[in-house]
């Protein structure tokens, strides 16, 4: 997380982005966020974090950070706080990816049928045992409507139990 006054000076510098991209506080905290990070200027990146400070709207963006310490894709949120100053949240795409990939064989691996689906009721996750016990391939469920796909369930005990569970 960086921390940047309504001036671009950049005022905090957390200790996880810090060792993400291999720096020290001094290489941030201080300074002057363009002249810290000179390949932002004059991109999209720049006009991005220009334009949030700006409109108050929040941003994100994925940036490809090279330098001779450290590399790799970083996603950036961008918001601006009530006192007029930024907060960029970075992530480390790379590991957040890394850990999706772990994250979906762990689920598959499971023997049975698993899938999630957020409150519009939209197929979120599928596994590979809901695959083979509904017979329904992962790509024709993932963001359909639940009761699409198994329209003959509307109305059922099942369609009650899991309408409860999602009230509650």
């Amino acid at each position: 997380m960086l921390y940047v006054d309504p001036h671009w000076c950049v005022t905090f510098a957390s200790d996880r982005l810090l060792r993400m991209l291999n720096v020290e506080a001094a290489t941030y905290v201080g300074r002057d966020l363009w002249e810290a990070l000179p390949s932002l200027c004059g991109t999209t990146y720049e006009r991005q974090m220009r334009a949030t400070m700006a409109d108050g709207a929040p941003r994100s963006f994925r940036v490809d950070y090279h330098d001779f310490r450290a590399h790799g894709w970083l996603d950036v949120r961008v918001a601006r706080t009530t006192d007029g100053a930024l907060v960029l949240e970075v992530r480390d795409a790379g590991a957040v990816s890394r850990a999706e990939r772990e994250h979906g064989r762990a689920l598959d691996s499971i023997g049975e049928a698993l899938f999630v689906a957020d409150a519009r009721w939209r197929v979120t996750y599928w596994n590979a045992a809901a695959e083979r016990m509904s017979g329904v391939a992962r790509d024709e469920v993932l963001g359909r409507d639940l009761w699409r796909v198994f329209e003959g369930a509307d109305g059922t005990p099942l369609n009650r139990a899991f309408s409860e569970s999602m009230a509650h």
